[in-house]
């Protein structure tokens, strides 16, 4: 039998990419005010394989930023934060389309998870339309993409960033 229990706090992220003609810095810090985080410059991962699927609908001027919330939370919060994302997305559009993506997830010792409105095999329904996607799992002291991680969240630099920042969480 297994004993249930609440687990630890995780630590909350967003990967912000987004049009420079639509977006700078500072507006991406104003539409995140409400929450406190850390934008890590030096650390953030430039390479970004799936540029050219994003520029089709986003442009070709485009920036990643990746905020890492300050504050651990609980689990259940994915939910009401992939609900924030999703209505930032759809409410920053131009002639129906993006200039901003918005990859919401979070950290904990033992994986990383994305939240996803987009229902898949691997995919584990939460509530109010949005699923978690396990996209590392920690094992051999690294966090390690799936056969079904997104190719730029298989990216070495990528996992190195979400390695690092792990470490908040010991």
């Amino acid at each position: 039998m297994s004993l249930l229990e609440i687990p630890r706090d995780v630590l909350f992220f967003c990967s912000v990419l987004y049009n420079v003609e639509c977006w700078d810095d500072e507006k991406i810090k104003e539409i995140f005010e409400h929450f406190e985080f850390e934008i890590q410059d030096e650390l953030t991962p430039v390479e970004n394989p799936l540029i050219g699927y994003y520029s089709k609908e986003m442009g070709e001027t485009l920036k990643r930023k990746i905020l890492i919330f300050k504050n651990r939370g609980n689990r259940d919060q994915l939910i009401s934060l992939k609900k924030i994302t999703t209505d930032l997305e759809i409410d920053s559009m131009v002639d129906g389309k993006r200039t901003i993506n918005l990859d919401c997830g979070y950290l904990s010792l033992e994986n990383m998870v994305l939240a996803t409105g987009k229902p898949y095999s691997h995919r584990i329904y939460l509530q109010d339309g949005v699923y978690a996607e396990l996209t590392y799992k920690f094992e051999n002291k690294s966090f390690s993409g799936l056969p079904w991680t997104y190719p730029d969240y298989q990216h070495p630099e990528k996992i190195d960033f979400f390695n690092k920042n792990r470490q908040a969480l010991l």
